[in-house]
């Protein structure tokens, strides 16, 4: 149960890490 929370946390930092990298502008 703990390796797929922190896989879902990774997820979450990874695409805030992209978002703040890489700005989608719409």
């Amino acid at each position: 149960m703990e390796e797929k929370v922190f896989a879902l946390i990774a997820n979450v930092v990874v695409l805030e890490a992209e978002e703040e990298s890489e700005p989608i502008e719409e």
